[in-house]
């Protein structure tokens, strides 16, 4: 696997009624929709002739987006749980005030931390994520792979492919990288299998965005 697009889902409702989202499951907005079609074009217009896969989250708002820019490059998307985003537990249908008054306190590193009950860490996140593409580089061939998942699993899925690990993440108060719904990101390996970055969160393709900055 030397070349890779991540596709942030598109907006969805969660976004706009103010619920926290993780794993409950939100539909894609009118604007969403729009802004999977956009992605979908784009990506055919950079993936042209090559071989591709395309891979989606199952959780709804991610497997929408997924079909619609599927259809366009004709590609029915592989589903799988293990690139979803990090699940909230009991906060994921709550709005930001509720969830405040059950969240757990704070641990040392936030990496380690759960949040709320029957939530994960985001080393949880980061274990089944790192699964996932592990897997994938096993598949044989040098085809490129489209990945259509949330914000914070597409951030693993940057850190795996830099090779971050668990002492750098440790460190960290806060993700290295922001990703807007329906931006893509795309990055590579060189010659010699050196991991690069050619664009991260590019919405360039996106011509109306009024989306927030939320999970």
């Amino acid at each position: 696997m030397k070349e890779l697009y991540i596709v942030r889902h598109g907006e969805a409702e969660h976004l706009l009624n103010g619920l926290g989202g993780g794993w409950v499951e939100t539909p894609l907005t009118d604007l969403g929709r729009i802004q999977s079609r956009q992605a979908g074009i784009r990506l055919r217009e950079l993936i042209r002739d090559n071989k591709f896969d395309i891979y989606s989250s199952d959780l709804s708002r991610a497997y929408e987006t997924a079909s619609i820019i599927g259809e366009i490059l004709g590609r029915q998307p592989v589903v799988s749980p293990l690139i979803r985003g990090l699940s909230l537990g009991v906060a994921g249908a709550m709005q930001k005030e509720e969830a405040d008054l059950v969240k757990n306190p704070i641990t040392l590193p936030l990496f380690d931390w759960i949040p709320y009950q029957g939530a994960e860490s985001l080393e949880m996140m980061q274990e089944r994520v790192n699964c996932f593409m592990e897997e994938l580089y096993k598949e044989d061939g040098d085809g490129i792979k489209i990945l259509v998942l949330h914000g914070n699993s597409g951030v693993s899925v940057l850190y795996w492919w830099l090779d971050i690990g668990r002492e750098i993440l440790t460190k960290l108060t806060k993700p290295s990288f922001q990703l807007d719904p329906c931006s893509l990101t795309h990055v590579v390996k060189d010659k010699v299998g050196k991991p690069g970055i050619v664009k991260i969160n590019d919405t360039s393709h996106i011509r109306k965005d009024r989306s927030p900055n939320r999970g």
